[in-house]
């Protein structure tokens, strides 16, 4: 139905714990222990499915979350990176450890009704190739993160 540009980033889940301790290589490691995470969006449904032997406890919003680990609810927070980072970063300054890999990558990219706009998609396309040459692109993620 959809004709997609390049992926603009790549996003999904990553996982958030108090500071200092590092952040776990992934869901696995937490089986047996309680992960909090937003009930609206894929997260919960993907670590229900996958990891049915993670304690999963679901909330409204991303700084509930965010208070569950710091108070101790939950071992770690499940986290879109981007929102997380900077949700973090603004309500909870230096109490969180930089995740520093994603347990669920998405691509996030532009779509169009299958077989219009072709045009949109190629320049979008073009532009994207371009800033990455230049180096925008790097710079770009590394402020705002992603892949």
């Amino acid at each position: 139905m959809y004709d997609f540009s390049d992926p603009l980033v790549i996003t999904g889940g990553a996982l958030f714990v108090g500071s200092p301790r590092p952040a776990p290589a992934g869901l696995q490691e937490l089986e047996g222990k309680r992960v909090v995470t937003p009930r609206k969006g894929p997260l919960a449904g993907y670590i229900q499915r996958q990891f049915p032997k993670i304690d999963l406890l679901t909330v409204e919003d991303y700084p509930a979350a965010l208070k569950a680990v710091l108070d101790g609810t939950a071992e770690a927070a499940a986290l879109n990176p981007q929102v997380g980072m900077y949700l973090a970063g603004q309500l909870f300054p230096g109490r969180f450890t930089s995740p520093p890999r994603l347990f669920l990558e998405l691509p996030l990219a532009a779509a169009v009704l299958k077989g219009t706009h072709a045009s949109f998609l190629e320049q979008l396309n073009a532009g994207l190739r371009r800033i990455r040459a230049e180096g925008a692109y790097a710079r770009i993620i590394e402020k705002w993160g992603g892949r």
